[in-house]
C-alpha cells in the first residue's frame, strides 16, 4: 500500500467515508476551507503537524478540532514492520513529528534514539487515563509513550461457508484449510501469525524457544500458504463487506466495522481465540527528529480529552484507554460494544507480544510464506 497523506485543515471537516475511501484507494487529498469571493485559496504553511500512523489514525472530527496547528499531514503505514523499515531508510526525506507505536516496538524505537522523552507537564490530560494501561512493561514509567487505543486480536468467519462453531486458533487453522481454503487471510505482521500457530500448539506466543519457532516455516510454507488468499490488515475497509474472504484473522474494532458494512452482519462471528491471543496496545509517541516538539505534546493532550476520544470510540471502534469510558457505552452510541471492549475474561487470558530473540525467526518463516506466494 502506498503512503496516503492526508493534509486536514482545522476549519473544515472530513467526512468518515471519505476517509474509508482515501484509506482504500490510496488517494491523496487536501481539505482547506470555504473560500469566498475572488480571495486566492490558502496554501498550506511549509511545516504542518508531521503524523506517521497505521489505518484508522485520528477521527476527522478531533483534527478539525485541534487548534495547536493549522495543519495535519498524516502518511500511513502498512504494518509495524513497514513503520520502522520507512523510519530507519537513510533516503527518508520526511521528518515526522508524531508517530503511532505498537507496544511491542517502542523499546526498540527508545533504544535505538528515535524517541524523544515525553514532558508529562504539557500532557494535562493524561490523567484522564486509565492507569490499567500504564506503567507497563515495554514502558514501565511512560517515559516514551501514551496509549492511543488498545485491541485483541482474533478472527472473523462467515458462518454460511463454516456452519460449525469456531473457537481457537487451532479451529482457525483447521479451517483456513478447509472450508475456507482460498478465502483465508492472514494479518501483515509476521509477529500475528507466529501467535496463532504458537497458541494453537500450546506455546507461550513470546517463546525464545528457537527449535519450536523452526517448525513454524515448515508449516507455513508448506501446509499452510496454499490455502491462503491474501495478507490484509484492513478487512473492515471493504474486503470483509465485499465477501472476499470467509476467515480473517483481525483485529477486534476492525472485524466491527466490516460487519456493520456487510450487507448480512448476522452470518460473520468474531472470535477472540482460546487459549490466548495478542492484547495490543497502539501508543502516541514524540521523534527525536520532530520539528515541532510542543506542538506534538499538545496534540496528544488533545486527544486525551475525553470528548475527544469518545469521537474516537465511535469513528473507529477500540478502547482509547480512558479510564471509564468502557462504562459509558450507551452514551457513546456504540453498536457492537463487545467488539470495542473485550470482556475481562478475554485480557485475563491474552498475551502481550514483545520483540524478543524470537522476532527474527517468525519474520524470516513468515517471509518465506510470503514468497513462496509471490506477496
Amino acid at each position: 500500500m502506498d503512503d496516503i497523506n492526508v493534509l486536514a485543515d482545522r476549519r473544515g471537516a472530513l467526512g468518515r467515508r471519505a476517509v474509508l475511501a482515501g484509506l482504500a484507494g490510496g488517494a491523496a487529498f487536501t481539505l482547506t476551507g470555504c473560500q469566498t469571493g475572488s480571495a486566492p485559496a490558502t496554501a498550506p504553511p511549509p511545516e504542518p503537524l508531521q503524523l506517521f500512523s497505521g489505518a484508522d489514525p485520528v477521527a476527522a472530527a478531533n483534527i478539525s478540532a485541534f487548534a495547536g496547528a493549522p495543519w495535519v499531514k498524516i502518511d500511513v503505514y502498512d504494518s509495524s514492520e513497514d513503520m520502522v523499515t520507512k523510519l530507519l531508510d537513510p533516503k527518508r526525506t520526511v521528518k515526522y513529528d508524531v508517530i503511532v507505536a505498537s507496544s511491542h516496538y517502542v523499546g526498540d524505537l527508545a533504544a535505538a534514539g528515535l524517541l524523544l522523552p515525553l514532558d508529562r507537564a504539557k500532557l494535562k490530560n493524561f490523567d484522564n487515563l486509565d492507569v490499567a494501561h500504564l506503567g507497563l512493561e515495554f514502558d514501565p514509567e511512560n517515559r516514551w509513550s501514551v496509549p492511543k487505543n488498545s485491541g485483541a486480536t482474533g478472527f472473523v468467519y462467515d458462518t454460511t461457508v463454516i456452519p460449525r462453531e469456531l473457537t481457537s486458533w487451532a479451529d482457525f487453522l483447521d479451517a483456513a484449510q478447509h472450508e475456507a481454503s482460498g478465502r483465508t487471510s492472514l494479518l501483515e505482521d509476521p509477529l500475528e501469525i507466529g501467535c496463532a500457530v504458537l497458541a494453537a500448539r500450546g506455546l507461550d506466543p513470546n517463546t525464545e524457544d528457537v527449535a519450536a519457532l523452526r517448525q513454524i516455516q515448515p508449516f507455513l510454507v508448506d501446509v499452510l500458504a496454499p490455502h491462503i488468499a491474501g495478507f490484509d490488515s484492513k478487512i473492515g475497509i471493504g474486503a470483509l463487506a465485499a465477501d472476499r474472504y470467509a476467515l480473517s484473522q483481525c483485529y477486534n474494532g476492525d472485524a466491527r466495522k466490516g460487519i456493520l458494512k456487510s450487507a448480512d452482519p448476522a452470518k460473520w462471528r468474531f472470535v477472540y481465540p482460546k487459549p490466548t491471543a495478542n492484547m495490543w496496545m497502539d501508543n502516541w509517541c514524540i521523534l527525536a527528529e520532530a520539528s515541532q516538539p510542543d506542538v506534538a505534546h499538545a496534540f496528544i493532550d488533545h486527544l486525551l480529552h475525553r470528548d475527544a476520544s469518545a469521537e474516537e470510540v465511535r469513528v473507529h471502534g477500540y478502547d482509547t484507554c480512558i479510564g471509564g469510558l468502557r462504562d459509558e457505552v450507551a452514551r457513546l452510541d456504540v453498536e457492537l460494544p463487545e467488539l470495542v471492549f473485550p470482556t475481562e475474561d478475554v485480557r485475563t487470558r491474552a498475551t502481550r507480544l514483545k520483540s524478543n530473540q524470537g522476532t527474527s525467526v517468525i519474520a524470516e518463516a513468515v517471509n518465506a510464506m510470503r514468497s513462496k506466494l509471490g506477496r
